[in-house]
């Protein structure tokens, strides 16, 4: 297929991963020592609820994989958001 039949569908840049330890939090928080961040960004908005869902999914298994590998704690962190 011709790559002008896709030129009109917009394309989602999306970004999922475990961010080192910065220190730094989006309005001007910062984390604890030694606290890392699991982020995810999307260009766009997502209005899908069903998305949304799978997102929070993807969140809830990585959280529990990183627990099971020794490199994410159950416990609460302490960040109050």
């Amino acid at each position: 297929m011709p790559s002008s039949a896709n030129s009109s569908v917009p394309s989602r840049t999306s970004i999922f991963c475990v961010k080192d330890d910065e220190n730094r939090f989006w309005g001007g928080q910062n984390f604890p020592p030694d606290v890392d961040e699991l982020y995810f960004q999307v260009t766009g908005v997502i209005k899908d609820v069903d998305r949304l869902k799978q997102l929070f999914d993807l969140f809830s298994e990585t959280l529990d994989e990183l627990c099971r590998m020794g490199a994410a704690y159950e416990k609460n962190p302490g960040v109050a958001l």
